[in-house]
């Protein structure tokens, strides 16, 4: 729930994007098809459900695979007890030994994220990463089969899968259940050595791989085609001593696994690295020409205890790549950087690659059998990343909008992103006004630009309820003119921050609703909440939420309110806990520091143009944009319908009816523009 410069746009490495779909408009909804440019890889969703996939052991260390029906046991066994910190228990095999590539065991590693390990598993994940990709699961050295690799933040632990087993004396059966989520995967091993993975469903989990590795298999062979040296002591930043030779880059070597998609790089360094000494970790970041570049090939972080995309080895760094840039041939600059929170050292070389032979990745949905594999046995389900910016401006484009007429955007998905897992955001635009913030991009002498806002995926999340998709749609709108007000610097008080970084009030600023509409004490949707002053020093939290109603502080910013109507407002300090973890109905002491309008405007300057003379009625697309394969349905573009309904009753009502949407309206091109009301 952040808004973003519109400067800060995600950073991705594109094909050129073939050929799109056209932009349509249905029942006052525009629909854009996501492509490589709105969403990369935005065709690899799990495919597998009500598929049954054998792979039979040709020999001490190879399979071959086939693809069927649906093959379930609906006896699912005993529930075993997992531990809270691993989310994993271990197994012991009662009735055989396992053959897995050249050894065996009876001793296995169940995890709730949908794997069976055959040595302690690794550490868990932490908590933004979401997905495996193709390189990420070459990436594991652990001996694993897993039916669908996850990850806690994929998987969801809110509402985890139970994990029973089963055995008898040819196999042991593994089941992933959860009815309330529609989670039922299952994973058989065989006294013979084959393994068996059905899907019969695996509800919202997101992501997810299907992978069967000893870690050590004869095709992880590199054919190095690019070298490159780097003197040592040449940081572009000062590093500390301690830790200075764990960033000197000295060396680097790159070429293509098995002849592969995926690239191993090598960064050799004067010092072996100690994470453990680097508490904040460290990065490797990998640009498409030079340092000025915004072309990022790969940015990957090493924290202590985790190493996801690679492995480090003494003094060596090894990481593997798949960026779209390598699925084709490359010749080009390459730029390196090693970093932590203090030291990095770059170096740029240049690089050539011929076109790989092969992809990494086996489809086994859509590839009934598979003879032999010359390389891993993995197929990765990954989400895309969503711009919404980049929706706006497909939009924008094809339909030779005028952007200075249109006050926001709201974007919305139809299938399924890593926008899944992070807040709703908002490119806040310009609404052509003064006195609201010291960004230079929000100005009366720039052209209007519309907020853009990502808003999730319909129907699900946060968009569940009528109360949560209204108060998002209160908040990302109100984005376009809050909540950048600065340090008043008023008498007394020259560190008030009655403003956070990331355009949001303080959540100690006391900002009930101009107009309350819900209850007696509806506040502020853009974050801040209602003190009950009790006179003696001590102040009382609301008895619940009700974002729903912009403060006068807020309408005066949103034009919406002269300087005269904003009453007396304050904020409070010295308070003995974080407010998020308050109670409702909860009494504390605190002190209260008062403020008046006269602090901001003496900061900020008077908003031009102002009250009532600014605008009051707003215009507010609203697009959803889908996967070509599966293009919205009725009840889709109904939902969205009504959303557009939400943000214009509950707009007006969080006005006190002094401002008006408008969502179903005729947009204007650049030649023909209407006066502004």
């Amino acid at each position: 729930m952040k808004p973003l410069s519109v400067a800060l746009l995600l950073l991705a490495v594109l094909a050129a994007p073939a050929a799109s779909a056209a932009v349509s408009l249905q029942r006052g909804i525009y629909l854009v098809p996501a492509d490589d440019d709105i969403a990369p890889a935005h065709g690899r969703p799990f495919n597998l459900a009500g598929k049954t996939i054998t792979f039979t052991r040709t020999g001490s260390s190879s399979f071959r695979s086939d693809t069927t029906a649906l093959q379930f046991d609906d006896d699912r066994g005993a529930q075993l007890t997992l531990s809270s910190a691993t989310r994993s228990t271990t197994y012991t095999i009662h009735a055989f030994d396992f053959p897995f590539f050249g050894t065996s065991t009876h001793t296995l590693y169940v995890s709730q994220l949908f794997a069976i390990y055959l040595a302690p598993p690794p550490a868990l994940p932490g908590g933004s990463f979401v997905q495996y990709t193709d390189a990420d699961l070459m990436a594991q050295t652990t001996p694993l089969i897993a039916p669908l690799l996850t990850t806690p933040r994929g998987e969801g632990s809110f509402l985890a899968p139970k994990v029973y087993a089963k055995e008898s004396s040819d196999r042991v059966q593994f089941t992933w259940y959860e009815p309330t989520r529609g989670v039922d995967v299952q994973a058989v091993l065989f006294k013979s050595g084959n393994i068996r993975f059905s899907y019969r469903g695996i509800g919202q989990t997101h992501g997810g791989a299907v992978v069967i590795s000893s870690g050590n298999e004869s095709w992880r062979q590199v054919s190095t085609s690019v070298s490159a040296t780097d003197p040592p002591n040449d940081f572009a930043t000062a590093a500390p001593e301690a830790t200075a030779g764990m960033t000197d880059i000295t060396r680097v070597e790159i070429g293509r696994v098995a002849h592969s998609n995926v690239l191993q790089m090598t960064i050799t360094t004067r010092q072996a690295i100690d994470l453990a000494q680097m508490p904040q970790g460290l990065s490797v970041d990998l640009l498409s020409g030079s340092l000025t570049s915004t072309e990022f090939l790969a940015s990957i972080p090493f924290l202590p205890g985790q190493a996801l995309h690679g492995r480090i080895e003494g003094n060596h760094i090894v990481l593997l790549l798949d960026a779209k840039r390598f699925e084709t041939a490359f010749s080009g600059d390459l730029t390196l950087i090693l970093a932590r929170n203090t030291g990095n050292d770059t170096v740029t070389f240049h690089a050539s690659f011929d076109a790989p032979s092969r992809s990494i990745r086996t489809d086994f949905a859509n590839t009934p059998s598979v003879s032999s594999f010359s390389g891993p046995i993995q197929d990765a389900f990954v989400l895309s990343p969503l711009d919404p910016m980049k929706v706006w401006t497909r939009l924008r484009d094809d339909l030779q909008l005028d952007p200075t007429t249109i006050d926001g955007v709201a974007v919305y998905e139809g299938m399924d992103s890593l926008n899944d897992f992070a807040s709703p955001a908002t490119y806040p635009g310009n609404p052509g006004a003064d006195g609201i913030s010291f960004d230079p991009t929000m100005s009366s002498q720039l052209p209007r630009a519309p907020a853009v806002m990502g808003l999730g995926r319909i129907l699900q999340t946060s968009n569940a309820t009528d109360f949560y998709t209204s108060f998002l749609l209160l908040h990302e709108f109100g984005h376009h003119w809050l909540f950048y007000v600065g340090h008043t610097n008023a008498p007394g008080k020259p560190q008030d921050a009655i403003t956070l970084r990331g355009g949001h009030p303080s959540p100690t600023l006391n900002s009930p609703a101009a107009f309350n509409y819900a209850t007696s004490y509806d506040n502020d949707p853009m974050g801040a909440g209602v003190f009950f002053d009790n006179h003696d020093g001590t102040f009382t939290t609301q008895p619940e939420d009700a974002d729903v109603g912009y403060s006068w502080l807020s309408l005066y910013l949103m034009g919406l309110a002269s300087p005269d109507e904003v009453p007396p407002f304050f904020y409070l300090t010295d308070l003995p806990m974080d407010v998020s973890e308050m109670p409702p109905d909860f009494t504390f002491s605190a002190t209260r520091n008062d403020l008046t309008i006269a602090n901001v405007i003496e900061r900020m300057g008077p908003r031009t143009p102002a009250y009532p003379e600014a605008p009051h009625v707003f215009r507010v697309l609203f697009v959803l944009v889908y996967e070509p394969s599966q293009p919205p349905s009725e009840d889709d573009i109904g939902a969205m319908q009504h959303y557009a309904d939400l943000l214009r009753v509950r707009f007006q009502h969080a006005t006190g009816s002094r401002a008006t949407i408008l969502t179903d309206f005729e947009p204007e091109h650049p030649r023909h523009r209407a006066v502004r009301k």
